[in-house]
C-alpha cells in the first residue's frame, strides 16, 4: 500500500488560504468599499490640471571671427538649463503669472514644475508647466521666457554695443566717402567745363590762322616766322585732339556719375549693408519660442479611473493586512494559552 504523505502543521494549503479569505470576506469587502468611496472622492476632489510645453531657443548675437561676421548663441542650452534651475533665475511677475504667489517656497515649485531640460543633439531648451488651466500654464511660460530674454540680453549688450560703434565709425566714413565722390563729381563738371572753352578757343584759333594764312606771304628771309606759325598751328591742332580725348572721357564719367571715388563708396556701402543686417535678425535676435506654446484644453491631471483603481486596491489591500494581523494574534493567544 502507498504511504501517506505527512503534512506539517506548519504547511499552509490553498483550501487555508480560501477559508481564510472566505471567513475575512466581510471585512475585504468593507475595506474595498471604503478604498473605492475614498478614490471617488480624491478623484472628484482633486483640481483639474492642463498642461502647457514649449521649446525656448536661447538669444543669438552676432560676432566678429577674423574677416567675418557669424551668428552665435549668447550661451548654450546646456547652460541655460542649468541657470533656470535656480529659484532666484525668475522675477516676482512670473511666480505671479504661474498662481503660485501662496505656495510654499513658490520659485523651488515653479523650478521643479518647468523641469528644464534639453534633448539629445537638440539646441533648444524644452520647458512644461500644470496649472488649472491651460491660460495659466501658458501665461506661466510666456512669462519665463520673458525672464531668460532679460536674463540673456545683459549678455549680448556687451556684443551688440561693439556691432554699434563699428557701424557708426562705418557709416560716417561713408559719408564721407559720399562727399568725397559728389565733390569729385563737381570737379569733373568744372573740367568739362573748362575743356570745352579751351578747345572752343583753340578751334576758333586755327580757323583764324587757316583763313589769315592765305594772305600771309613770306620772302625766304622770314623762314623763321613761318616755321613759327606753322609750329604754332600743330601744337593748336594736338591741343584740339588732346582736348577732345579729355571732354570725352569727361562726358563718360559726367553721364555716368563716375569718380575714382565711387569703389570706396560701394565698399563702405557694402560694410554698412552688413553690419546693420548683424543686428538684425536672424543674426541678432532675444530668446524665442521655438514654434507656438502648446497647451491643450484637455485636462492631464487628476486622472479619475487611476485613481479609482488605486483606492480600490488600497483598500483592499488594508482589509488583507487587518485580516493577517487578526490571525496572527489569535495564533499567537492559542501558543500563550498551550504554554
Amino acid at each position: 500500500m502507498p504511504e501517506k504523505v505527512a503534512v506539517s502543521e506548519n504547511e499552509v494549503s490553498l483550501i487555508d488560504v480560501y477559508q481564510f479569505l472566505k471567513s475575512g470576506s466581510t471585512t475585504l469587502v468593507v475595506c474595498s468599499a471604503l478604498g473605492l468611496t475614498l478614490g471617488l472622492t480624491t478623484a472628484f476632489i482633486l483640481p483639474e490640471q492642463f498642461q502647457a510645453s514649449a521649446l525656448i531657443e536661447p538669444a543669438t548675437v552676432s560676432k566678429k571671427e577674423k574677416d567675418s561676421i557669424v551668428k552665435t548663441s549668447v550661451e548654450s542650452s546646456a547652460v541655460l538649463v542649468e541657470k533656470m534651475k535656480l529659484p532666484t533665475y525668475y522675477s516676482d511677475a512670473t511666480i505671479k503669472a504661474c498662481d503660485l504667489t501662496d505656495a510654499v517656497n513658490p520659485a523651488q515649485v515653479l523650478v521643479r514644475g518647468l523641469n528644464p531640460n534639453v534633448s539629445r543633439n537638440s539646441t533648444y531648451v524644452s520647458v512644461t508647466f500644470k496649472a488649472e488651466s491651460s491660460a495659466i500654464a501658458a501665461a506661466c511660460l510666456e512669462s519665463v521666457l520673458k525672464d531668460v530674454i532679460a536674463n540673456q540680453a545683459l549678455l549680448a549688450q556687451p556684443l551688440i554695443n561693439n556691432f554699434d560703434v563699428a557701424l557708426a565709425n562705418a557709416e560716417q566714413e561713408l559719408q564721407s566717402n559720399i562727399t568725397g565722390r559728389d565733390q569729385q563729381r563737381i570737379k569733373n563738371r568744372e573740367k568739362l567745363s573748362v575743356a570745352k572753352s579751351k578747345l572752343a578757343a583753340a578751334e576758333s584759333f586755327v580757323e583764324k590762322f587757316s583763313k589769315d594764312s592765305l594772305t600771309f606771304k613770306f620772302s625766304d628771309q622770314q623762314f623763321s616766322a613761318t616755321a613759327l606759325l606753322l609750329s604754332t598751328l600743330i601744337g593748336k591742332q594736338n591741343e584740339i585732339k588732346d582736348l577732345e580725348i579729355q571732354i570725352n572721357a569727361l562726358e563718360l564719367e559726367v553721364a555716368a556719375n563716375m569718380t575714382d571715388k565711387d569703389q570706396a563708396v560701394r565698399r563702405m556701402t557694402n560694410k554698412v549693408s552688413e553690419l546693420k543686417n548683424s543686428l538684425l535678425p536672424p543674426n541678432t535676435k532675444p530668446a524665442t519660442f521655438a514654434a507656438p506654446i502648446y497647451s491643450p484644453s484637455t485636462k492631464v491631471e487628476p486622472k479619475r479611473s487611476v485613481v479609482i483603481l488605486v483606492g480600490l486596491v488600497a483598500g483592499g489591500f488594508v482589509g488583507l493586512m487587518w485580516l493577517i494581523g487578526v490571525r496572527v494574534r489569535d495564533n499567537i493567544r492559542q501558543q500563550l494559552k498551550a504554554a
